[in-house]
């Protein structure tokens, strides 16, 4: 049987949450200025779906229209913000290697009184020494994800308007409504 210390177990994981206000501090930020306009635009659409449900309202095709257009034209401006968290990540994983690297060719060559260090020392020294900018590539990399997924669900959101709009207009055209709106 597998014997855990409760103890320790919960030690970790408050220092995990500490380690997160890096994350919180750095990259929720990014987040929140490149994803602003998009998460209030998808609430926005949320609102009136769950108005339409609750009140068993119909669709508005002007305002369909106005938020599949509206949501589109965010999507395109927050896919051109995602490329350049995706730049940052770039970089930052170029700085590291650059650190890494750096640290490693360094301590190899000042080896003292001729000592040899193993790969395993090189590398963990290496790890220590570019540490925080592995940390800077893991939030940059977080960050695109997250935004990425946001862009992929707000695409996902611009469908089902798509399909509300495609089914509300077929449904006019085969009752034969002039009015604009529709169950």
């Amino acid at each position: 049987m597998l014997e855990v210390n409760g103890e320790d177990l919960l030690k970790q994981a408050e220092s995990l949450e500490e380690n997160l206000k890096y994350f919180r501090e750095i990259g929720q930020p990014i987040i929140d200025k490149y994803s602003s306009d998009l998460d209030n635009k998808v609430n926005e659409i949320k609102t009136y779906m769950s108005r339409v449900r609750q009140y068993n309202l119909n669709f508005d095709i002007p305002t369909i229209q106005k938020h599949f257009l509206e949501l589109t034209s965010i999507i395109y401006f927050t896919s051109d913000q995602l490329e350049k968290v995706g730049l940052l990540e770039d970089m930052s994983r170029l700085r590291y290697r650059d650190t890494y690297n750096n640290a490693y060719l360094t301590k190899q060559g000042n080896n003292e009184a001729g000592k040899k260090y193993s790969v395993a020392q090189l590398q963990a020294y290496s790890d220590q020494v570019a540490l925080s900018e592995n940390l800077l590539n893991f939030i940059y990399s977080r960050c695109y994800k997250i935004l990425k997924a946001k862009v992929d669900a707000g695409n996902e959101v611009a469908k089902s308007l798509s399909k509300i709009l495609s089914s509300l207009m077929q449904e006019m055209q085969s009752v034969g409504y002039s009015s604009r709106k529709v169950t």
